[in-house]
């Protein structure tokens, strides 16, 4: 499947919450409570999005939307310093996944930035894991979220 890959612009605010949301209400079903989702993804509105985005931008974080059909299917939030690129977000709409679409993100990125090393931070889940390594991250360590205490993988991938 074909998709184009450009910079977000703020039209692409509404979409990248919406599949943001999507994701975590599906991903984390069965792991954190009802209420902690909805905590979590009530947060993440449109204009949540925005003020983030703009934030993340003066702090040198990148943001690249995947476009198939017309439609936001997928976004990749990284940011670089030196050689090393970490990436703090990779989200792709759930009718999408499994169509290449995370990789052609994950791809994108890596030859953009061309960056000797590469960091991300994943949720622990076996899926999110497996994609990583078949496009060469390994695992490095885990981490516990102070605030939450949830376990995240981290993963790189040096060129």
């Amino acid at each position: 499947m074909k998709v184009s890959i450009r910079k977000v612009k703020h039209s692409d605010i509404e979409a990248i919450s919406r599949i943001n949301i999507d994701n975590w209400r599906h991903a984390f079903r069965g792991i954190y409570s009802r209420e902690r989702i909805a905590k979590s993804t009530s947060r993440w509105t449109p204009e949540f999005v925005a003020n983030r985005m703009k934030s993340w931008m003066r702090t040198g974080r990148e943001a690249f939307v995947a476009i198939h059909k017309g439609k936001v299917v997928g976004f990749v939030i990284y940011k670089r310093k030196n050689r090393i690129i970490k990436i703090s977000a990779l989200y792709v709409d759930r009718k999408m996944q499994r169509k290449r679409v995370g990789s052609a993100l994950l791809v994108f990125a890596e030859r953009k930035t061309r960056a000797k090393t590469y960091t991300i931070v994943s949720a622990s889940r076996k899926h999110t894991i497996s994609f990583y390594e078949k496009m060469g991250y390994k695992k490095l360590r885990t981490v516990r979220r102070k605030k939450t205490g949830d376990i995240d993988i981290v993963m790189i991938k040096r060129k």
